[in-house]
């Protein structure tokens, strides 16, 4: 009995001590799967999108690293852009804009066009649209482009900065359009697009979706350019921009803008393709520094000065080609520029996309620029004479009025009269306010007149009344 006790007292601490270990196995186990649940919610929380109180969907929330995002990500569309603002030896400019683009199907294309701003080749623009395959790093900017005719390779050097070399040929129709092999080097670093690199378009009635992505504003470039049947040692500067992400159809004016002080002002507008209303704007000042000011819509002006017709057929379509920006003193940007397409003639597609040239007040000194510009938000230029009438409370000088509707500004509109069978005169109308015109001629106790008008809008278009206004005096 005293083995068996002594024994079982044994086996009772052994297993007391067994029991003991297997308590603090199943604490130890209980605090891991905790630990490893809140760890969960965390990456859920960073990575996931989850619906608020009002049922919409937030933005997953991501950060962007580098050089990982430069390479691809498993989203519905990405496209890598450069743009090139390019002069050779002997002060001949040019503008390169090339677009890698991912859709959602699957389908990989390269748009590239090249503006001649010099029009050293009797032809001002160049565009070609490719369909390919696009081979893209996971973790860096390895790009390369192969079609049936040409290879482009696009590829990132980290060890100082963000540096690229590039080397893209291009052609259309079998000819040589240009061959470009340049070394880009960054002077500022990547600005993150929206809010830590991510944009929620949204309104009050639609989820547009989520664009991800950042650009570099800045990059000097130096190389050679072949075009024309030249070989040419080119240097300026490059912007490069990256977004990824799935959303639904919708109207953009993107403005990337390089000012001759050091600094760049980038200007983005969504636009709804039914209603032609706002979703949302963007803008941002990149100082000489590298500082980056954000703009809200209330900081700035942005008026379109002139508009163009595209004369594509099937495509006719209202641009705005010329643009005057001011802002506001108090946001630390002291700017007030003008800028006009370089040529109107850089049409690539549905939308337009191309080089415009920069005047003005920058930093509080006059300066000067380049930048690009992508339109495919369209205006419509439908002038119309809705009233003429006149108001004779003198009837020797009346007072003639039009009322001239239309989605883009007039331009100008002029009274053309004719007294008797004199030759016709004309009378420039004052704009009184919204679509409101008037001007008034002097006359003669019984002179017959006959009178009309004739107004053109600010893309060129114009509108007439028919028949004449006739009275005797």
């Amino acid at each position: 009995m005293a083995h068996r006790g002594k024994k079982g007292r044994k086996y009772t601490k052994s297993k007391q001590k067994e029991e003991e270990r297997a308590r603090k196995r199943k604490v130890l186990t209980a605090v891991f799967i905790v630990i490893a649940l809140v760890f969960a919610s965390f990456l859920a929380s960073l990575y996931f999108t989850q619906p608020t109180s009002d049922g919409d969907i937030t933005p997953p929330k991501f950060e962007i690293l580098f050089p990982r995002d430069e390479g691809q990500h498993n989203d519905s569309y990405e496209f890598w852009k450069v743009d090139f603002l390019l002069q050779n030896q002997g002060g001949d400019r040019f503008a390169i804009n090339v677009d890698y683009v991912i859709y959602e199907t699957g389908e990989q294309k390269r748009f590239a066009s090249l503006t001649d701003e010099g029009n050293i080749s009797g032809k001002e623009f160049y565009a070609a649209e490719h369909d390919g395959t696009l081979r893209i790093g996971f973790q860096k900017l390895n790009l390369t482009f192969e079609s049936d005719f040409e290879t482009d390779n696009w590829n990132g050097d980290y060890s100082s900065g963000f540096d690229y070399t590039y080397e893209g040929r291009v052609e259309k129709g079998g000819d040589e359009v240009y061959y470009l092999n340049v070394q880009m080097t960054s002077e500022k670093d990547p600005v993150l697009l929206g809010e830590n690199g991510t944009i929620q378009l949204k309104n009050e009635s639609k989820t547009y979706g989520t664009i991800r992505g950042y650009m570099i504003t800045r990059l000097s470039v130096t190389g050679t350019l072949t075009f024309s049947g030249q070989t040419y040692t080119v240097s300026g500067y490059a912007w490069i921009q990256h977004e990824w992400g799935g959303w639904t159809l919708f109207n953009v004016e993107e403005y990337r803008l390089h000012l001759s002080t050091a600094s760049e002002l980038f200007l983005l507008r969504f636009f709804d393709p039914g209603s032609g209303g706002i979703i949302e704007e963007l803008a941002f000042y990149s100082k000489p520094n590298g500082q980056i000011i954000e703009l809200e819509p209330a900081d700035f002006t942005i008026e379109n000065l002139r508009y163009w017709i595209n004369p594509q057929p099937f495509t006719e379509r209202c641009l705005p080609s010329q643009w005057d920006f001011q802002s506001i003193q108090s946001t630390g940007v002291e700017t007030d520029i003008s800028f006009s397409t370089s040529t109107p003639n850089q049409f690539d597609g549905f939308h337009w996309e191309g080089s415009v040239n920069i005047t003005g007040m920058i930093d509080g000194i006059i300066g000067s620029g380049r930048g690009f510009v992508i339109l495919n938000h369209p205006y419509l230029s439908t002038p119309a004479i809705e009233s003429f009438y006149r108001v004779d409370s003198k009837p020797l000088r009346p007072v003639l009025y039009a009322n001239i509707t239309n989605q883009i500004p007039m331009d100008n509109a002029t009274l053309h009269y004719q007294i008797d069978s004199s030759p016709w005169n004309s009378v420039f109308m004052s704009l009184l306010g919204g679509d409101s015109w008037k001007a008034s001629i002097d006359l003669s106790i019984g002179e017959s007149v006959k009178a009309y008008i004739e107004a053109y809008d600010l893309a060129g278009n114009r509108v007439a009344t028919d028949p004449h206004m006739e009275w005797t005096v």
